[in-house]
């Protein structure tokens, strides 16, 4: 992708280094607030719920 404003197809997550699917099994109250910490986002959710748990500051 080479402009900012070009947009992913709507299956295809954000890459990121170092990442890969992964297939999580989690009820609906949690995954409720995964979306919430996530900003609509559940996996950000769960990986700014992991950082809060192990106390590391956040990457920009």
């Amino acid at each position: 992708m080479n402009s900012k404003k070009e947009k992913r197809p709507n299956h295809r997550p954000r890459e990121m280094e170092g990442g890969k699917r992964r297939n999580v099994y989690i009820d609906a109250e949690s995954w409720r607030l995964a979306q919430e910490l996530g900003d609509g986002n559940g996996s950000e959710g769960i990986r700014r719920a992991i950082q809060i748990a192990s106390k590391r500051p956040t990457p920009a």
